[in-house]
C-alpha cells in the first residue's frame, strides 16, 4: 500500500518537524571556531540524526537533511551576509541540498525499529556517508572546505593526533561515529544489545584515538620561526588598506621577526605590472628586516588569479 500524503494538521506537524531540522544543523557550528565548543563535536550531530531517523519516508528524510544543511551552512557562512544580503537565505538552502543524501542514508540506516545487526551496520555506514559528503562538498566550486567537522578538534591534542593517520577526514569519521552511537543509545526502540554495543564501539574508537595521541612521538623541533601577521580589518578603500599595511610593516622593525605575512587580497594590484608598488613593498621589507608574504591578483592568459608572492628586501 502507498501511504497517503498528510493533510491538514498532519501536514503542519510534518513541516514543523522539518523546520526543527534547521537548528539541529546550526547547533553543530558551535563546535567550530570561533565558539570552539570542541566537546560538542562528539555529540553535536546526534539531534540531526534523531530528526532524520524519525522521518516518514526516504524523501522526507532527504528534505530534513536539506533543512539541517541550510541551518549548518547558513551559520558557517554568516560572514557572507553583509556581501549577499537577502540572497544569503536561498544560498543557505542551496548549499543545504548537499546534506539531502546524508539525511536519506541516515534514515535508511537508523530508521526504527532498530536491530543489533542494523545498529552495527549504521556505525559504519553513517560516519562513512558523513565523510563522503564532507569530501565532496569541500570541492572549491561547491561549499569549499569550510566547517569540516574534524576541524572542531584543532586544539584537542590527544584526539588531533589522529589526523596524522587519515587527515581531517579521520577526525570527522570519529566524531560522526560517536554521534551515531549516541543516537542509537538514546533511541527508545533500540535493543539493549544494540545500545551497549554502540557505546562500546564508540568508547573503543575514542579510547584508541586518545591512546594513539598519547603514545605518538611528536616530530622533533628543528627550529623556530617568528612570524608577524598584518591584518588591517575592515578598511574599505584599497589604497588606504595598502598604505596601512605598509606602515604596520615598517613599524615591525626591531622586533626580530623572520617573516611578515599579509592577508588575503592584501595587494589590490598586479605586482608584476606595477613596479612602483613592488618597490614600495620591498622597501617596507628592508625597513622591517624580513621578507613579506603577500597575495596579489596576477593577470595571466586565463584571466586574473590570486597568487602568493614572497617579497624580499631586494624584490619578488
Amino acid at each position: 500500500m502507498v501511504p497517503l500524503a498528510p493533510r491538514g494538521r498532519g501536514r503542519a506537524i510534518l513541516w514543523g518537524q522539518r523546520v526543527l531540522a534547521i537548528p539541529s544543523g546550526a547547533l553543530l557550528v558551535l563546535a567550530l571556531p570561533p565558539v570552539s565548543a570542541w566537546w560538542l563535536g562528539f555529540i553535536g550531530a546526534a539531534p540531526a540524526l534523531v530528526i532524520w531517523r524519525s522521518a516518514r519516508s526516504g524523501r522526507d528524510a532527504a528534505v530534513r537533511g536539506a533543512f539541517a544543511g541550510a541551518g549548518f551552512f547558513g551559520l558557517v557562512y554568516h560572514w557572507l551576509i553583509r556581501h549577499v544580503g537577502v540572497f544569503s537565505l536561498p544560498m543557505a538552502f542551496a548549499l543545504g541540498l548537499l546534506w539531502a543524501p546524508l539525511g536519506w542514508i541516515a534514515w535508511r540506516a537508523l530508521r526504527p525499529p532498530l536491530s543489533p545487526a542494523r545498529a552495527a551496520a549504521a556505525l559504519a555506514v553513517v560516519p562513512s556517508a558523513w565523510v563522503a559528503v564532507e569530501f565532496i562538498r569541500s570541492w572549491d566550486r561547491l561549499a569549499g572546505p569550510w566547517g569540516v567537522l574534524g576541524a572542531s578538534q584543532w586544539q584537542v591534542q590527544p584526539v588531533l593526533a589522529l589526523a596524522s593517520l587519515g587527515g581531517v577526514w579521520a577526525l570527522s569519521f570519529l566524531l560522526a561515529l560517536t554521534s551515531t552511537a549516541a543516537t542509537i543509545a538514546a533511541a527508545p526502540d533500540s535493543p539493549r544489545l544494540a545500545r551497549g554495543g554502540a557505546l562500546a564501539v564508540a568508547a573503543l574508537a575514542l579510547g584508541g584515538a586518545v591512546t594513539y595521541g598519547a603514545a605518538r612521538i611528536p616530530p622533533p623541533t628543528v627550529g623556530e620561526l617568528r612570524v608577524t601577521a598584518v591584518q588591517p580589518g575592515l578598511i574599505a578603500d584599497p589604497q588606504e588598506r595598502f598604505a596601512w599595511q605598509l606602515q604596520q610593516t615598517r613599524d615591525a622593525a626591531g622586533e626580530g621577526t623572520d617573516l611578515i605575512v599579509w592577508g588575503q587580497r592584501s595587494v589590490p594590484y598586479d605586482i608584476q605590472a606595477h613596479p612602483q608598488i613592488q618597490a614600495e613593498i620591498a622597501a617596507a621589507a628592508r625597513a622591517a628586516g624580513a621578507p613579506l608574504l603577500v597575495q596579489s591578483d596576477i593577470l595571466g592568459d586565463d584571466g586574473y588569479r590570486r597568487a602568493a608572492l614572497l617579497v624580499a628586501p631586494d624584490g619578488v
